[in-house]
C-alpha cells in the first residue's frame, strides 16, 4: 500500500530551510517537537554550514516519501562553494522530528567510502539534529548513531563506525 505523502510538506521544507538562511532562529525552533524545542543551538550550527559552503544561492525542487507516521523531504540547497542536501522529517503531529545539512552533496557511497571521506577531510559541513525515536530514519543515520542524539554536528567519523 502506497502512503499518501501530507499536503505542503514539501513546501514547509523549503519554507524551513529559507527561516534558517534568513537566520529567523525562533521561528525555526518553534517547528520543533518537544524533544529538540529549546535544545539546538540553530546559529551555531548554521554557521558550521556557512564557514563550510560560503553564501547561500538557492534551494532546489525537494523531494518527499513517506516512511510509516514520518514524512521524510529531501532539499538540495546551493551554495557558492557547491551543493549541498537538507533533510527533514516531520512526525506523526506535523512538528519537526529531525533536521540536517550536509556538505558537499552526499553522492550514494558505500559508509567505507563515506568514512574514509570525513578522515581525509573531504566532507566538511553541516549538521544534524534529530529526535532519538526517528534514529534509522534519516541518511545521516550513521553518523547520528556516532553522536548525541540533540545536537549532533558533523565530525570524522569514528574508525569502527559502521
Amino acid at each position: 500500500m502506497t502512503q499518501l505523502i501530507p499536503r505542503g510538506a514539501a513546501d514547509r521544507a523549503c519554507a524551513l530551510f529559507s527561516d534558517l538562511i534568513e537566520g529567523r532562529w525562533e521561528k525555526v525552533d518553534g517547528e520543533f517537537d518537544a524533544s529538540l524545542r529549546g535544545n539546538v543551538d540553530l546559529a551555531r550550527e548554521w554557521a558550521t554550514v556557512a564557514d563550510s559552503a560560503g553564501s547561500f544561492e538557492r534551494i532546489d525542487t525537494p523531494s518527499a516519501r513517506q516512511f510509516g507516521g514520518y514524512t521524510l523531504v529531501d532539499v538540495p540547497l546551493a551554495f557558492a562553494a557547491g551543493e549541498a542536501i537538507g533533510e527533514v522529517v516531520f512526525d506523526r503531529a506535523d512538528k519537526v522530528a529531525g533536521l540536517a545539512v550536509e556538505f558537499p552533496y552526499p553522492r550514494p557511497l558505500q559508509p567505507e567510502q563515506r568514512r574514509r571521506q570525513w578522515e581525509q577531510g573531504k566532507r566538511r559541513g553541516g549538521f544534524i539534529v534529530r529526535n532519538p525515536e526517528i534514529d534509522g530514519l534519516m541518511r545521516h543515520s550513521a553518523l547520528a548513531r556516532a553522536q548525541p542524539a540533540y545536537a549532533c554536528r558533523q565530525r570524522p567519523l569514528p574508525v569502527d563506525c559502521p
